[in-house]
């Protein structure tokens, strides 16, 4: 985390460290999580997001997909849970938090475009199931995918 600088990633501010604990001083979001906000919006209104607010919404998801993936930095935890609006208010921009089950692999800095395409075959081999159930693509269930599975998640 200390590696991003995106306006839709989560700031990691300072690190504290003693022989018993690592503390992480983060950038204040106080919007609630995108899982939360859906709940309330179907809640009060009956209806989920408009496509135009899914669409604003998807849109700072998956730039902070690229900008990680050409940090050479795989999320593997996508969900709703872990993305927060950094405000309460209907515009607030979007911060995905949550790298605990990140990988890193410097050498994978690359375009997504050109991952998705195809023009461009560059992988970060993981292995594990890791992320949460609902979420994660059916690559990372068979224990051998790439980065790509942040992608399905954001999907989802």
């Amino acid at each position: 985390m200390s590696k991003c600088d995106h306006p839709n990633i989560i700031k990691l501010v300072e690190i504290y460290e003693d022989r018993r604990y690592v503390e992480l001083v983060m950038e204040e979001c106080c919007g609630g999580t995108l899982f939360d906000r859906l709940l309330k919006k179907m809640e009060d209104e009956d209806e989920a997001f408009s496509e135009k607010e899914a669409a604003k919404i998807f849109k700072q998801i998956i730039s902070a997909i690229f900008y990680c993936h050409n940090q050479g930095i795989a999320h593997r935890d996508l969900k709703m849970e872990n993305v927060l609006f950094g405000y309460k208010s209907e515009d607030s921009p979007i911060k995905v938090i949550d790298f605990g089950l990140s990988e890193s692999a410097p050498h994978l800095q690359t375009d997504l475009m050109e991952i998705i395409s195809g023009e461009k075959n560059v992988n970060m081999t993981m292995s594990g199931s890791v992320g949460t159930p609902h979420y994660i693509s059916p690559e990372v269930l068979e224990g051998q995918y790439n980065q790509k599975c942040d992608i399905w998640s954001a999907g989802v």
